[in-house]
Formats: C-alpha cells, structure tokens, sequence
C-alpha cells in the first residue's frame, strides 16, 4: 500500500528541509523523534481518513477528528523544539569568540529560515488536514 497524502507531505516536508539545513547533530537528535510523532499520526489521519465514505456518516467524522487533533498536538511539539533551536542558537554566538560571532549570527539566520520553511510545510499538513476534515463534516 502507498502511503497516504499527508504522510507524503510530511515525508516531503522533512526531506526538503535535510537537504538545505546544514543543523548539526545535536539540533537534529533534538527535532527527529518530535518529526517521527508527526509522521506517525499523519498516517493516522490518512487511515482515518481513508476510511470515510461518500457522503460520510457522522460516526466516522470523530475519528478523523481525533487524528486531526493529535496531528495539531504532534505539530506543536515540533514548533517547541524549532523555537528552543533560536535559544541553542543564540547561545552558541554568545559562547563564540568575538571574531566569530558574526560568522556564526549569518549562519544561524540562515538556518532559522530553513526552520521557519519546514515549520510553514508542517503547518500546511495540518491545514489541509483541518480544511478536509471541516469539508466532511459539512457533508454529514
């Protein structure tokens, strides 16, 4: 079987920002197993989702639901840790020798908006998660 929508658009997401970020270990260590959560339930959400019929019945709405809301909750553990890397960030410029703080500050800016487009690729799962979700409620 091939994986679903969402699982695919997380699993571009991620490839996507592996390949322009050039974060170190201990940044990735940190934001790996936040994106394997996400991963996870976004194929939870395809499965629950895969299994709504054409109109869908109201008892099959709540379980889409539910994936939907732990995609929500597994999104925010990877906002959490992309905002903890701006602090990792900024304390390696301040432990940094002052001829390498600039260097260093450019470089971490950069990153950050790496960051900030896997963290907007993330968000667009969730959102066409919500938008699909709220379209098959409203044929109930």
């Amino acid at each position: 079987m091939s994986d679903g929508l969402f699982v695919q658009l997380s699993s571009q997401a991620w490839s996507q920002y592996k390949t322009v970020t050039s974060r170190d270990d201990s940044y990735l260590k940190l934001l790996d197993p936040k994106y394997q959560t996400f991963l996870s339930v976004a194929g939870k959400v395809d499965a629950a989702m895969g299994k709504l019929t054409t109109p869908p019945k109201s008892d099959q709405i709540s379980p889409v639901a539910d994936a939907v809301t732990l995609l929500e909750s597994a999104q925010n553990g990877i906002v959490q840790v992309l905002e903890k890397f701006v602090q990792m960030d900024a304390q390696a410029v301040s432990s940094a020798g002052t001829i390498n703080q600039k260097s260093i500050s450019d470089k971490n800016k950069q990153e950050q908006g790496f960051d900030q487009d896997f963290r907007l690729a993330i968000d667009g799962v969730v959102y066409q998660a919500q938008v699909r979700i709220s379209a098959a409620s409203a044929d109930v």
